[in-house]
């Protein structure tokens, strides 16, 4: 049985159902609810998890990872990592999470194996959304290292990180709330991407989730958005609101619940190009208006979560928000879903295991100890 190095003492096997991957998928980032490994696990590992290493199912080939949290004594924490390669949906694909060298080292973000290298190229910026909102500014960070770290804004403490769908995450006030990015990163009207999150929903809301837009006449730029409880995602070029191209799904939230958000645009001016999606799936849709074509992004708006700059505040709880700069697929799209929905149920973890043997009671004089 193979070992990835001497020094790590201790291993556990982190299997990926397949019946949960919904197509092969490349290069996918793989979160890990560290509370389902088994108790051996937070007391053989480091305080801070800077030991934690995974490894491919040949034991041995390290993958990036990123550490979100751990706290050893409540026995939870959040981690990713990325199933470099294809991520089979044919046939199980086992991970392997080595612990215990207390001389081992957080590995540096942009090494080959940190934090960055989790979130590939087409990743403009991720959200963990774990950072106290009243901290020092900026204070929730860009886990891609692009640098595109957000600023808390409005009356928001210590007391608005919240339990969450993903460990923390924070609560807006639909007041002055939000996290402002900045005018970067940036989207024309001809380019692709994806804008993503968890949303706790409130009652009657028509609230911003992401945009890169202003609450002023005439609404210029991209947002993503509830409009009467609806997910929508519209733009308004520097022309003004008569020439705007949006979509809006069908289905109500209101329930003051955790629901996963997703809206791609494949940057061909047309309003069927725009793809919505509630918990996995693709919504039918009631608006569909597309008098788009030719016109005109002012790409100079901030980028705002929880806000459409000056006003149309989220109310309630955001976590795990993140933005691509392609249109991910729909099966990329649900096996995300299950992924972060139930994370015990995308994967089964094995005992851990000492030099590649699962960890016995030690037997002296016919007792067990």
């Amino acid at each position: 049985m193979a070992w990835f190095d001497s020094d790590w003492l201790y291993r556990v096997k982190v299997t990926v159902d397949s019946g949960e991957v919904d197509a092969d998928l490349t290069d996918f980032p793989v979160y890990v609810d560290l509370s389902d490994l088994p108790a051996g696990f937070f007391t053989h590992v480091k305080s801070d998890g800077s030991d934690i290493r995974v490894t491919k199912t040949d034991e041995t080939t390290e993958v990036a990872r990123e550490v979100v949290f751990i706290t050893t004594g409540s026995s939870v924490g959040e981690l990713h990592f990325i199933a470099d390669g294809t991520l089979s949906s044919s046939a199980d694909t086992d991970f392997y999470i080595y612990y215990g060298n207390a001389a081992a080292s957080e590995p540096a973000v942009t090494a080959t194996y940190g934090r960055n290298n989790v979130w590939n190229a087409n990743y403009a910026a991720v959200y963990h959304l774990q950072e106290d909102p009243s901290g020092s500014a900026p204070q929730e960070i860009d886990s891609t290292g692009s640098g595109y770290d957000g600023t808390s804004e409005g009356s928001m403490t210590s007391g608005d990180l919240i339990d969450a769908q993903i460990s923390k995450g924070l609560d807006l006030d639909g007041s002055g709330d939000a996290i402002d990015i900045g005018t970067t990163p940036d989207w024309s009207e001809t380019d692709t991407f994806t804008w993503q999150t968890w949303a706790k929903t409130s009652s009657g809301a028509t609230k911003t989730i992401i945009a890169k837009a202003t609450n002023t006449a005439p609404y210029t730029g991209i947002n993503f958005y509830f409009g009467n409880s609806k997910l929508t995602l519209s733009f308004v070029p520097t022309a003004g609101t008569s020439y705007q191209l949006v979509r809006r799904g069908t289905n109500t939230y209101s329930d003051g619940a955790w629901h996963s958000f997703y809206a791609t645009y494949d940057g061909l001016e047309t309003d069927t190009g725009i793809h919505l999606y509630e918990d996995g799936v693709e919504p039918t849709y009631s608006i569909s208006t597309d008098n788009w074509s030719g016109k005109v992004l002012d790409t100079t708006k901030r980028l705002k979560l929880g806000e459409r700059d000056g006003g149309l505040n989220w109310a309630g709880g955001l976590d795990e928000a993140r933005m691509s700069n392609v249109v991910l697929t729909s099966t990329w799209v649900s096996t995300e879903y299950s992924n972060q929905n139930s994370p015990a149920t995308f994967y089964t973890t094995g005992a851990e295991e000492t030099n590649g043997v699962a960890e016995q009671p030690a037997i002296f004089f016919g007792m067990n100890f």
